[in-house]
């Protein structure tokens, strides 16, 4: 089955960019000339005894302009609900890349166990001051959070 990462990957490939994310679950907006892909790797890890964690973001981009990268966390903890998010602008150079977001608690703090992400992406690629092709996309995963 070619899942949405392995057809990105062959695409990008195909275009003459560099390697691109395993094949796994990713977030991923394909229209050529701009191209892109994230996806959040297990495990996050506990910061300051749950006020925060820290998820590390695989990426690959051919968006001239840099994309936006923002992750939305919940995780049920006891009876309550840890929420969190973050937000970051990375830059693009058509290989794999990746950057640390720290989430910060709004309130009850995060634990061990699975946390869902949803994963949201947006960026541009102009070629001339008239023209530009942008584009966004998210997608809901789950992962491990650890110590």
């Amino acid at each position: 089955m070619l899942t949405r990462t392995k057809a990105l990957a062959a695409a990008v490939a195909l275009a003459g960019g560099g390697s691109l994310l395993a094949a796994a679950p990713a977030v991923a907006y394909y229209s050529p000339p701009l191209i892109m892909v994230a996806e959040p790797q297990s495990p996050a890890r506990l910061v300051a005894g749950g006020a925060a964690i820290d998820i590390t973001v695989e990426y690959s981009c051919t968006a001239n302009e840099g994309m936006s990268l923002s992750l939305d966390v919940a995780q049920k903890v006891g009876r309550k609900v840890a929420t969190g998010q973050a937000y970051d602008y990375v830059s693009c150079n058509k290989r794999t890349q990746k950057t640390v977001l720290r989430v910060k608690s709004d309130g009850t703090a995060f634990g061990k166990g699975n946390a869902a992400v949803t994963t949201e992406i947006s960026g541009c690629y102009s070629t001339d001051y008239w023209w530009s092709t942008c584009g966004d996309d998210q997608m809901d995963d789950i992962i491990k959070v650890k110590k």
